[in-house]
């Protein structure tokens, strides 16, 4: 049978077979983790690599940080449950990688006449209410567009 680039691939033990082997080992530990964990835990954490038997996750706040310590032991078991040997998981906290997900900070746009116009309208239209606050509040602050 003929031999595919994949094959070649897989038997290049100092290259990419040992990288797409432990690639395959982090995607069934990540698919593990976030079967382990409440969800909102997995939402605010991700498993980031496996160095040396030690598990990398890192956790958006030492909140999330310490709720997941507590767990250690019994993802320890549940790792090796599904056949991944490690002896240590290290969570870490990476405030910052939240704030470069946001990308830059929004720009003001400016409202056009017509559509201030019809705002208002919207306004005087409406009860007291927070909405009507908010409305109003939108237009005092609003640029105009020429």
């Amino acid at each position: 049978m003929a031999r595919t680039p994949y094959d070649y691939l897989l038997a290049d033990e100092a290259g990419a077979g040992k990288l797409l082997a432990h690639a395959a080992v982090l995607l069934r530990l990540a698919e593990t983790y976030r079967a382990s964990v409440p969800a909102h835990l997995a939402q605010a954490s991700r498993l980031a690599n496996l160095k040396a038997g030690t598990v990398v996750i890192h956790a958006e706040s030492g909140a999330i940080a310490g709720k997941l310590r507590q767990m250690l032991p019994s993802l320890l078991d549940r790792f090796s449950q599904v056949g991944i040997q490690c002896r240590a998981i290290e969570v870490k906290v990476r405030t910052g990688q939240r704030l470069a997900e946001k990308g830059r900070p929004s720009e003001q746009k400016p409202l056009s006449a017509q559509t201030k116009e019809e705002l208002a309208r919207l306004r005087e239209s409406l009860p007291p209410s927070d909405l009507r606050a908010a409305i109003g509040h939108l237009l005092v602050r609003a640029a105009t567009r020429e």
